[in-house]
């Protein structure tokens, strides 16, 4: 199953908590099953530039819905009130039990200056 990285730009306010919720579906629009897969994401500032957070199912901060084919990307206020506004990079890996790495999105993280951080 090859897959061209979909292109998906992300919005996150500072301060505040970010959920983002996506099926990941085949052709026929059924969801792919993703039972014993892991997720990766990380947001860097430029290509090859410092990584600003990593989102994974190894942190907490995606989660994964196994035949559903769900997969939930979720950041605490506290980590986005840590995030300097602007305009990021990022891409979504997910890797099957089998160990094969599946580029799933890829796109900007925008950051969205808070007024009023706790």
């Amino acid at each position: 199953m090859g897959v061209q990285p979909a292109k998906y730009d992300l919005e996150i306010d500072q301060a505040a908590t970010f959920r983002k919720h996506l099926t990941w579906m085949d052709d026929e629009e059924k969801p792919i099953d993703l039972t014993g897969f892991s997720a990766l994401m990380q947001v860097r500032r430029n290509l090859g530039r410092e990584m600003i957070v990593e989102l994974s199912t190894d942190n907490g901060r995606i989660w994964l819905g196994g035949v559903e084919g769900t997969i939930t990307l979720r950041l605490d206020a506290e980590k986005t009130a840590e995030l300097i506004p602007g305009t990021y990079v990022y891409d979504l890996l997910l890797i099957s039990a089998g160990g094969i790495n599946y580029r799933l999105l890829e796109g900007k993280v925008i950051v969205r200056e808070a007024v009023s951080i706790p």
